[in-house]
């Protein structure tokens, strides 16, 4: 049990490294509320994965602009940042709109002190009500 909780605490500490050295609460905080939920909110972590729900007024023209823009910021971290990947769940392309509200998601594999650590990060509209995923 102890090598587990060892594990944990050790790709916690990544996790925070990695949110740190990528800014991405400076960075999706212009977006809207940046929320860090899964294993790396909840001290339960077994594999390098962060995700980060972000609150956003409306999922537009303007929020995916200034999330392309994030993508963009993300891009020129070329020191710790491997690749940036996008999704469109949002219209049309959202294939469980009834489980999940519109949004886009991003992803970026990056690289802390010695490891490489997963990071996904994800801006969703949400309803007043929340979504499965998320109370608020």
């Amino acid at each position: 049990m102890s090598d587990l909780l060892d594990v944990q605490r050790r790709l916690q500490a990544e996790a925070d490294e990695g949110v740190r050295a990528l800014r991405l609460d400076e960075l999706l905080g212009d977006l809207g509320q940046a929320i860090r939920v899964g294993s790396s909110a909840m001290g339960l972590m077994v594999r390098r994965d962060i995700d980060i729900t972000v609150v956003c007024p409306a999922i537009d023209p303007v929020a995916f602009e200034a999330f392309t823009a994030i993508g963009a910021r993300l891009m020129r971290m070329t020191e710790r940042v491997v690749a940036v990947r996008f999704r469109n769940d949002s219209g049309r392309w959202n294939r469980e709109p009834e489980k999940y509200p519109d949004g886009f998601t991003s992803g970026c594999p990056c690289k802390c002190r010695i490891r490489r650590c997963g990071l996904s990060t994800s801006g969703w509209s949400i309803s007043p009500t929340g979504s499965p995923t998320l109370r608020i």
